[in-house]
Parts: structure tokens; sequence; C-alpha cells
């Protein structure tokens, strides 16, 4: 409490009085009010208070700090001199009366710059507004960017999701084919050791088989059905290029790169080999017998294309005329380094080695369209070439003892349906005669294969 005397409260009523007086009845009672609202009420006349300074201080920053105003307070080195306050009756905006007020004698407070700030107030909530629309604005963009980082990483969860999937569908049906390949090679031996009990038919080109897990179908090809690359006539080959459907000049080109490639290396070179030394790489051709067939993608002319085959454009009656693909068999279905040099299989054998060995386009597609239906035995086969009035000693029915299996599995989904991934493998396999540690040989193993 501030310690005040007698004189000093009637001197401050006084005062007051005369405001009140000066500013009208209603605007004095308004002044009190705010006396009473700035904490002048606890001064009386005979109150007193030995409060220190430092605490009337305390006191009134506290009161000042709770109006909105602001006060200086100055302590009197002399405690004999009556201090007075100076307080500025602006306690309304723009207010220019001054107000002196006696206290106590310790402390004297200026009060004169007391100013209740209604247009800081407003400013203030102005700017308050503000900050708040900039803090909403900001959170609306972080929640913005973190929606994006959210949509960007679930696409990418999902994006590997399916990814992994695939790629673990693709190795099941990897195995699948894989096991249909080897239940293939072995009811393919039990069928030649037991005749009567035969698991796969005679002639039979392909089989099928229902797994629980999925399908498979494995395509069974005679390396019989197919010509010796590095002992095939010349004109043979050319004629197996062209009935490929490629270009005569081609041809020509493709045929004298395998008589090169496969012959011993003459004298001062060849042409051809200035060409593969030109490239980059550069390399040298073998001059040798081709070991693998795949060599043949060395040979100057040929391509992936003429090598594995591809699909072409033809002209379909059902279509109105209008074009449709057809699988076009490519090298690697009519030359192998251990094919036939004299008889081929009629059963298997492509059309452009029937077309090779001298066979008649008329035979060529009365022999295909027989053999879709079932396959041949020779005694048949030996009769329908009669009927064809062909007397062709370039076929025969089996006779061979390495073959290559290709197998193309479809796993089965959990709806019963199958997958639209596919998987093919192949292996070129060997049956060895009575003797041998194992009947079955497997002399090529692809884990990635080409099938229509």
């Amino acid at each position: 409490m501030w310690t005040t005397s007698e004189g000093c409260a009637s001197e401050q009523q006084a005062i007051f009085d005369a405001e009140t007086r000066r500013r009208g009845g209603r605007r004095g009672e308004e002044l009190r009010e705010k006396r009473l609202m700035h904490g002048l009420a606890p001064y009386t006349a005979t109150g007193g208070s030995n409060a220190e300074p430092a605490e009337d201080s305390a006191r009134d920053a506290a009161i000042g700090g709770a109006a909105g105003l602001q006060r200086n307070v100055h302590h009197c080195a002399n405690p004999q001199l009556t201090p007075r306050v100076s307080a500025s009756s602006a306690l309304e905006p723009g207010g220019e009366e001054t107000l002196d007020l006696s206290f106590s004698p310790r402390l004297s407070v200026s009060a004169s710059k007391w100013k209740l700030t209604h247009s800081h107030r407003i400013r203030g909530s102005e700017y308050g507004r503000g900050s708040r629309g900039s803090a909403l604005l900001a959170v609306l963009w972080l929640s913005a960017a973190l929606a994006a980082i959210a949509f960007s990483l679930s696409s990418t969860v999902r994006g590997e999701t399916e990814r992994t999937s695939t790629e673990v569908d693709g190795l099941r049906s990897y195995y699948l084919a894989a096991g249909a390949i080897e239940r293939a090679s072995l009811e393919l031996l039990w069928s030649v050791n037991t005749p009567d009990k035969r698991r796969i038919p005679q002639g039979s080109t392909a089989v099928n088989y229902n797994f629980p897990s999925g399908v498979a179908r494995v395509e069974i090809i005679p390396e019989a059905a197919k010509l010796d690359v590095n002992k095939v006539l010349p004109e043979e080959s050319y004629r197996l290029i062209v009935a490929l459907g490629i270009e005569p000049q081609r041809a020509q080109e493709i045929t004298l790169g395998i008589v090169d490639w496969r012959s011993p290396l003459a004298q001062g070179g060849s042409a051809i080999d200035e060409y593969y030394l030109s490239l980059t790489p550069s390399f040298r051709a073998r001059h040798a017998s081709i070991e693998e067939i795949e060599e043949l993608l060395l040979v100057k002319g040929v391509t992936p294309d003429i090598f594995y085959g591809t699909y072409v454009p033809i002209p379909d009656a059902e279509l109105g005329g209008g074009p449709r693909l057809a699988p076009r068999t490519g090298l690697a279905d009519c030359l192998s380094v251990f094919g036939s040099v004299q008889q081929v299989d009629a059963n298997t054998a492509a059309p452009a080695v029937l077309a090779a060995i001298g066979l008649a386009p008329f035979a060529i597609q009365a022999l295909v369209e027989r053999r879709r239906n079932a396959p041949f035995t020779q005694p048949q086969l030996n009769d329908f070439l009669q009927s064809l009035g062909v007397g062709s000693n370039r076929l025969r029915v089996e006779g061979h003892s390495i073959v290559t299996m290709r197998a193309t599995a479809r796993l089965r989904l959990a709806n019963g349906q199958l997958s639209d991934l596919r998987r093919t493998v192949g292996a070129q396999v060997k049956y060895m005669p009575e003797g041998y540690d194992s009947p079955i040989h497997i002399l090529r193993w692809y884990d990635t294969a080409w099938s229509n």
C-alpha cells in the first residue's frame, strides 16, 4: 500500500473535483471509474503503508502493465521532498490535460506518459489476424507438401510391390517350366523303353501338362528335323533362307557368309574377313566347323530377327484382306550342329527345311496340313508321298537321339484363371545308349527361350 497524508488526499480529491466540474457530471463519473481502474482507489486519506520504494515500484509496474499503460517510476533521493505525480489525463485517446497528484514522499511517479492506446489495440488485433492468416497459409502449404510426399511414396511402394510380385511370379513360372522339361524328358525315355506303355504318343511334337500351380506346354523338336549347319550344301542353304522370307540378295549374302565361316582360311584371307575387321569391336571368322549355332549371329547379313524368328504381317481373308501378324521361323529352328545330313523328320521339320531339301510347295502345304491332324508313322508317310506323286528319300519318322525341348509355363491364380505372364525355358537333351551312367544328358540349357 502507498503511504499518503490527509493533505495529499485532500489535494488529490480537489484536483479530481475540479476535473469533474470542468468536464461535466457524467464525464467526472467516467474519470472516477478510470481512476479506480488504474489503481487510485486504494489511496485514501487515512490509509497508510510502510512499503519500501522497491515494493511501490513493483506495484506500480504491475498496475501499469495490467492497464496497458506505460509508467516511469523514480525514487526520490530526499525523502523530505513531496513528490508530484504528473499524470496525463489522456486516459482517453488524444487527451492533452495533465493531472498532478501528490503521493508518498518516498516515491515520485511520473504518469505523464500513461496512455490508453486504443489504436495500438486495433493495430495489434489486425496484426494478430494477419499472423493467424500467415500461419494458416503455412500450415496449408505444409499439408500440401506432406500430401505430395505421401502420394509419391505410396506410388513408389505400389510400383515396387507390383514389380516384386511380377518377379516372384516369373521365378515360379521358371521352375514350373523347368519341371515340365524334366518330366517330358523322362516320359519320352519311358515311351521308348516301353513302347506298349507310352506316356507320349509316337511322333508327338508337343505335350501339355496340368499342374496344381499352373499349366505348361512342352515342344519337342528333334535335331533330326534340322539340317546340319556344317554340312548343308550352299544351294540348300540358299533355298532355306529364301523360304524364310528373306530377299534373294540378302539370302545369297548370308549363304556366302556361312560357307566362309566354316571353311578353312584361304591364303591371303577373304573379303568377308575385311568386313569383320572393320567392325567395332573387330573379330575374325572362325574358318572352322561351327561349334555353337549362336555363332551364326556373327555371320555377315544375319540379324537377331533372322536367327531367332519374328512376326510378319500377312493378308488374312477373315479380316477382309487386312494384315495380321504371323510367326516366321528363324535359322535356329532350321539349322543345328547336331542336325541331319540326309533325311529329316517329317513330323517336326519346318516348312523352310522341307523347301530346302527340294520338296515342292504344294507337297509342303499338304504334308503340313496332314500332320496337324495326327503324326505320321513310317508306313503312313510312304503312302502319303506316293499319293502326291513325290518320291522323296529325304524324309523319315523319328530315328533321333537328340531333341530340343521348349517349355512355356503359366501360373494359376487364386481365382482359378491363368496368369498373363509366360516364362519359356529350353534344353537340348541327348539320350544315351546302354552302358552310360545316366541315360539322359543335358547338352544345353536355356534359361530364357523364345516360343510362339
